[in-house]
């Protein structure tokens, strides 16, 4: 597994923020799947469940299609059985059928109490908006890069020696807040375990989390900003 999806997966455990859907993309054999399983047995131990409850499904032959969906509702409908959590994870998800999909965006609207469903796709634009904009999505690289881009280097360097909130709001003005950036941001703060960090990296989460929710970079961008100001200009 790469390194910097192993360093984001155990920053969602660390924090104990584990959304409530997540997609993971990549090329085929990047590793999604390992990640997916790493997430739901690390998951487990650190809850000290036995083991983890675990949903997963694939294509019939070509596609997903709305039965093996409704299989899975009916799987995931009350929960976690023995564990902490029930992770459902779907392998080629952006085969589901037009049918399955819509069936299955019902369940991200409601999703059953501590449920977690895990998306494994080869192409995001495959999978319906309506669906990508429910889950955080995690990139996987096709191959060994530079962990942190240096974008996120900067705006790193900047947040944590900045003497002013809103100074940072002048930066916030020319990020693209793409899902890389806030993942490359993420790892940055993540490296150094320490209170104001890890802080940080809530802070980035729940900005993640409320991009998919509601849509506007814009905004979260200059909310983010402020928050990570606050934290670093506590004494």
């Amino acid at each position: 597994m790469h390194q910097r999806i192993k360093t984001i997966i155990e920053g969602i455990l660390k924090t104990k923020r584990i959304a409530n859907a997540y997609l993971f993309v990549g090329a085929p054999q990047s590793g999604k799947l390992e990640a997916a399983l790493e997430l739901a047995k690390s998951a487990s131990n650190i809850a000290k469940d036995n083991h983890p409850d675990l949903v997963i499904i694939e294509k019939d032959k070509t596609t997903l299609k709305i039965d093996q969906i409704r299989k899975l509702k009916e799987a995931v409908r009350y929960g976690p059985n023995q564990a902490s959590y029930l992770f459902a994870i779907i392998k080629n998800a952006e085969a589901m059928t037009i049918e399955a999909a819509n069936s299955f965006l019902k369940c991200l609207e409601e999703p059953p109490q501590k449920t977690v469903f895990i998306l494994l796709s080869n192409s995001e634009s495959a999978l319906p908006q309506t669906i990508r904009s429910r889950c955080q999505k995690i990139t996987f690289p096709d191959k060994e890069q530079n962990d942190i881009h240096e974008e996120a280097k900067a705006i790193y360097q900047y947040i944590v020696k900045s003497k002013d909130s809103y100074q940072l709001l002048e930066i916030s003005k020319k990020m693209d807040l793409n899902d890389e950036l806030l993942n490359s941001l993420t790892l940055a703060f993540y490296q150094k375990r320490e209170p104001k960090n890890l802080e940080s990296v809530r802070v980035i989460q729940e900005v993640s989390q409320g991009i998919k929710r509601k849509g506007n970079k814009k905004l979260a961008a200059d909310i983010m900003m402020l928050k990570l100001g606050d934290i670093w200009n506590k004494n």
